[in-house]
């Protein structure tokens, strides 16, 4: 039997999703790659080659998408750099898969709890020069 609250749960994590500003939907996606990594470390524990597969795809899905946000043509080196850093990690998930590597499969987890952080850091100096210019508006 279903759990009656299951719509529920799933209409409000819709809604979370769609309500989301763009900077808490990336913190969100870097949390999903990350859980995808999560059950791929279980899934080679288990030997378990469906679910590594499966969610080491998943999460070079989201790798992809963050890709495909970044400008190469006008954007700047920070940009071009992260590109390449994501493409790397994508790869590394690919050999992850056809060696069932878990030394590089918690390379790749640290590497995105670390970037995940960082951006977790930025959006907060953001929040708060936007706070001082909005003080600073409302004083004048």
């Amino acid at each position: 039997m279903l759990n009656p609250y299951i719509k529920n749960v799933n209409a409000y994590k819709n809604n979370e999703i769609l309500t989301a500003p763009p900077e808490r939907l990336m913190i969100m996606m870097f949390d999903g790659a990350i859980q995808f990594l999560f059950k791929a470390r279980k899934g080679i524990k288990d030997n378990i080659p469906a679910d590594i597969c499966n969610n080491i795809i998943g999460c070079q899905k989201i790798l992809r998408e963050f890709m495909k946000t970044i400008d190469l043509e006008n954007g700047n080196d920070v940009g071009k750099q992260l590109f390449v850093f994501y493409d790397g990690l994508v790869r590394a998930l690919y050999k992850v898969n056809r060696k069932k590597d878990e030394e590089l499969l918690e390379k790749v987890i640290d590497d995105l709890k670390n970037l995940r952080s960082a951006f977790l850091g930025a959006i907060d100096i953001v929040a708060k020069e936007k706070a001082e210019t909005q003080q600073q508006f409302d004083a004048d």
